[in-house]
């Protein structure tokens, strides 16, 4: 992988930022993310070889799905950042219109394709801990689905900070079923995958479901969110269940999408603050 340094990159201006990173455009049309102090200072503290992630992004360069870096970005000899190409794609909450959520089959084929993108990941030593956050998945034009941020990704043994807010609720996710030798687990994408599925299709926040929510001291259970859809198949729930349990083998989220596909309509009942409302109903 090409180095390059800091001071040599023509930065056109800051396209986001997050307490970890910084995201620029630059002249030449990359992206550059740079790293703030802490961020780096953490992988330093837990002995983890960030240079090392970045450099082994190359492996990743054939694969059309996932932003890989493009070159290793350094200042004074220590690793800052990297850059990437710029996806031209639509983030995932701009792609999904009112029209596309209305739709059963379109989240259907969009979530198929989304596991997809994840268990080609499984199969070239990827984990998703970041899968839930909806601003790193892009869709083009003609519906191709990608992934960026690449040091959120797990690669081989080299660990991600990064997780999703909308999995991370401090309870499930260090359970052995999802965390092992100090790696994330394939598990953890299937419960990610099933979360982004239920969280679009019922517009709920599930961050802590089946454990108490610390704002309203309240439990939201799968069964209350199944109630909550008019989803009363207790074969479909009890795969679900399974995948967000910490103790039983889960399944892709496919599973429950085909299940639910075949045996109900999805039914959209507009509000009065012009919100929708979203419910399955019985073929």
């Amino acid at each position: 992988m090409l180095k390059e340094q800091v001071n040599d990159l023509n930065i056109r201006k800051v396209l986001s930022f997050s307490n970890r990173s910084i995201i620029y455009l630059l002249s030449d049309g990359r992206v550059f993310k740079r790293f703030r102090f802490e961020e780096i200072e953490e992988y330093e503290k837990r002995n983890i070889s960030l240079e090392k992630k970045i450099l082994i992004g190359e492996k990743l360069k054939n694969f059309k799905e996932y932003y890989e870096p493009l070159t290793a970005v350094y200042q004074r000899n220590r690793l800052v950042g990297y850059t990437m190409k710029f996806n031209k794609g639509k983030r995932f909450d701009k792609y999904l219109s009112n029209q596309k959520l209305k739709n059963l089959y379109f989240l259907a084929s969009f979530f198929s394709k989304l596991e997809n993108v994840v268990k080609k990941g499984h199969s070239l030593g990827l984990v998703f801990p970041d899968l839930c956050t909806i601003s790193n998945i892009f869709i083009s034009r003609m519906g191709n689905l990608s992934l960026t941020d690449y040091d959120g990704f797990q690669i081989e043994d080299s660990f991600s900070f990064s997780v999703s807010s909308a999995i991370n609720n401090g309870y499930k996710i260090h359970k052995p079923k999802f965390y092992q030798n100090d790696l994330f687990t394939e598990e953890l994408d299937k419960y990610s995958l099933m979360i982004l599925f239920l969280q679009t299709l019922s517009s709920l926040n599930l961050s802590y479901i089946d454990s108490i929510n610390p704002e309203t001291n309240e439990i939201l259970t799968t069964r209350d969110l199944a109630e909550y859809i008019n989803l009363d198949d207790e074969e479909i729930i009890a795969i679900i269940e399974d995948t967000l349990s910490i103790d039983r083998e889960g399944f892709y989220v496919s599973v429950v999408i085909d299940a639910i596909v075949s045996k109900y309509d999805l039914v959209v009942y507009k509000e009065d603050n012009n919100e929708y409302e979203k419910i399955l109903l019985k073929k």
